[in-house]
C-alpha cells in the first residue's frame, strides 16, 4: 500500500518516503506527522503535496525563530507554501489552536 501511495511523487521521492515511513521515531513524532497529513487538503499534483507537506513540517520545526526569520524564509518558497509555512509556525506557537483548523 506505501509504495502504490508514494509513486505518483516519482523517484528520488518514493524511495525516500518509503525509508522514512519504515525509519525507527517515536509514537509522538508519527503522530504529529499523521495529523500534519491528515489535515492537508487535496492537492492538485504530486509537487504541491511534496511542498505542502515540506512547508508544513518546517514551519513547525520554526516555530521558535524570531517572526522575521520566519517570514524571509516563506519569501522564497512559491506563494501557497510560505503561507502554509506561516500559519504552521504561528499556530505552533498558540497553544489553543487545533492542528486541523490551521494546517
Amino acid at each position: 500500500m506505501l509504495e502504490r501511495a508514494a509513486a505518483p511523487f516519482g523517484e528520488p521521492w518514493s524511495s525516500r518516503i518509503h525509508a522514512a515511513a519504515e525509519a525507527e521515531v517515536e509514537a509522538s513524532a508519527r503522530a504529529t506527522a499523521r495529523a500534519c497529513l491528515v489535515a492537508l487538503p487535496p492537492m492538485s499534483s504530486a509537487r504541491a503535496t511534496l511542498l505542502a507537506i515540506g512547508a508544513t513540517a518546517l514551519g513547525f520545526r520554526l516555530r521558535e525563530e524570531p517572526t522575521l526569520v520566519r517570514r524571509r524564509l516563506a519569501q522564497r518558497l512559491p506563494r501557497s507554501a510560505g503561507e502554509r509555512l506561516l500559519r504552521v509556525s504561528e499556530a505552533a506557537l498558540d497553544p489553543t489552536t487545533s492542528v486541523g483548523s490551521q494546517w
